[in-house]
């Protein structure tokens, strides 16, 4: 239970970021500082998708009927 929480809380960490960074990549006008904060929000978007991945398997494994909510 406590790993499903702590995959949980990545998860909402990862997406709160990137939602952040949507918000505001359009009022940078430097490209160098653009270009970093795009490249991060790659690089987030690449941990998300393991994290639900993770998130997926761990639900998985708790639940006995092999189904997803």
């Amino acid at each position: 239970m406590i790993r499903l929480i702590a995959l949980w809380l990545q998860l909402r960490a990862k997406q709160f970021h990137i939602a952040g960074i949507d918000d505001w990549i359009d009022c940078i006008d430097h490209p160098g500082i653009k270009n970093r904060y795009i490249e991060r929000r790659v690089a987030l978007k690449d941990d998300l998708h393991y994290i639900k991945k993770a998130y997926k398997a761990e639900l998985r494994a708790r639940d006995p009927w092999r189904t997803v909510p």
